[in-house]
């Protein structure tokens, strides 16, 4: 039996660190499975993928504190990795590609880091939620800020120009992606305010106090080190992805040189496989402009099962897998989730899935989302309430919604599909559900 584990932009050269991760760690097969141009849903085996957890998790807690002060060293490391292949790109063919292969091979070794908050969302937290139902906010509530803050911080510290040039790369979801130009800056500069700026690290600072005041009160060390992992991957959830998109910013220069060199466009280049990639760079030779077609089209499915990748294009054999994963209800007028912040909210529904979109949500309106990114902040702002098909309890969808005591619901499933823009909604996120309701029943909450 296989599920969505997740829908992200995707490329042949993005998936498959992570997966061979996780194939290490015993899941049986990896699915990518485009649904658009940009996007696919990753599709795991269900039962190998919960072992996987559970090997992870052990390996966590063997040294849990350890693990914590590593991660430090882990996000320097792949950053300054990325950077050695950038400062390199003018060298030696084979010696750019022994730099660009230790980056990858790390990458995959930073995906305990990319895995592990599943792990501890899935078997750490659950447990702390029986523990302490009233106190558990302020376990999983993060106590540093994250880089969106502090740029969001830097915005009334630095010209727009230095922020665009110290946060523009925090546009890169996929390697080929351009970062943020100024005007994205200046547009966020014209929303926000001092006082809000300040308000924000306020939060952040009373989440940590509140932490450490609640962490003082635990006698028992195995309940106290839970406590802090949980309260540590709040913040590495969020900021793992920074990191891997600071990498980003170095390995897409090297797409780009050998786009040049190639004839391919950088997009194109980043549906090259790692063997296609070494042959281009150290042979000359590349792989066909058909199959390269077929792929930045999105006319293939990725398969990886241990560390061989497989480019699926055959029609019949796409078709073959897609039935297999096919989710069945899709018809129905209540939906459960999670609650992430507990409220009520009813509302027009407005379905975002992608940051294109974001002009479609209109204030007072419930957000739909696949998940939610720091783009979407302002539309959660505007938000009545927020719905999010993906998320625990530290992603980004769960902390914001506290920050802005909005009602959220996490692991709607298929929200985005079985909810459609216009749609009358309520979002009981005291109970965990969300109704379709006619117009006449949509009334203002009072909070």
């Amino acid at each position: 039996m296989y599920f969505k584990w997740a829908t992200r932009p995707s490329s042949v050269v993005r998936e498959p660190p992570i997966a061979f991760y996780l194939t290490r760690m015993g899941l049986r097969r990896f699915l990518s499975i485009p649904i658009d141009k940009e996007k696919s849903d990753y599709y795991l085996d269900q039962e190998s993928y919960h072992q996987a957890l559970k090997k992870i998790m052990k390996e966590i807690i063997l040294d849990p504190l350890e693990n914590i002060k590593q991660y430090g060293y882990y996000s320097t490391i792949l950053i300054e990795k990325a950077k050695t292949v950038y400062e390199h790109l003018n060298d030696k063919p084979n010696v750019l590609w022994k730099l660009y292969d230790n980056y990858i091979q790390f990458m995959t070794e930073f995906s305990l880091y990319m895995i592990g908050t599943f792990s501890i969302e899935e078997l750490l937290i659950p447990s702390l939620e029986k523990k302490f139902p009233k106190e558990i906010t302020i376990i999983y509530s993060p106590g540093k800020l994250f880089e969106y803050q502090t740029m969001r911080r830097a915005l009334f510290e630095k010209p727009i120009a230095q922020v665009q040039k110290e946060y523009g790369w925090m546009n890169l979801y996929n390697y080929c992606e351009e970062d943020y130009p100024i005007t994205y800056f200046e547009d966020i500069r014209k929303t926000i305010t001092p006082r809000q700026v300040k308000e924000m690290i306020a939060a952040v600072e009373k989440n940590e106090h509140d932490f450490k005041e609640f962490l003082a009160g635990i006698k028992n060390k195995k309940t106290k080190t839970d406590c802090i992992l949980v309260h540590e991957y709040s913040f590495i959830k969020t900021d793992r992805v920074d990191s891997w998109k600071k990498s980003m910013q170095y390995i897409r220069e090297f797409f780009r040189n050998v786009a040049n060199k190639s004839g391919f466009s950088i997009q194109e280049v980043t549906h090259f496989t790692h063997e296609e990639l070494k042959e281009a760079l150290l042979n000359g030779r590349f792989p066909a402009k058909e199959e390269i077609k077929l792929r930045t089209e999105k006319k293939c499915i990725i398969e990886i099962i241990d560390t061989t990748v497989r480019i699926i294009t055959n029609p019949k054999e796409i078709q073959k897998i897609k039935e297999s994963v096919k989710e069945s209800g899709l018809n129905v007028q209540e939906l459960k989730g999670k609650t992430a912040c507990k409220g009520l909210a009813r509302g027009r529904v407005s379905v975002i899935t992608d940051k294109t979109e974001l002009h479609k949500m209109k204030k007072g309106n419930i957000l739909v989302a696949i998940w939610t990114i720091p783009d979407y902040f302002p539309a959660m702002q505007n938000a009545a309430g927020i719905i999010t098909e993906e998320g625990g309890m530290t992603s980004h969808a769960a902390v914001i919604s506290r920050e802005l005591h909005k009602p959220c619901l996490l692991n709607v499933k298929n929200a985005t599909q079985l909810l459609k823009d216009g749609d009358f909604v309520e979002v009981d996120a005291e109970k965990g559900i969300v109704r379709k309701i006619k117009e006449s029943g949509i009334r203002k909450i009072m909070r």
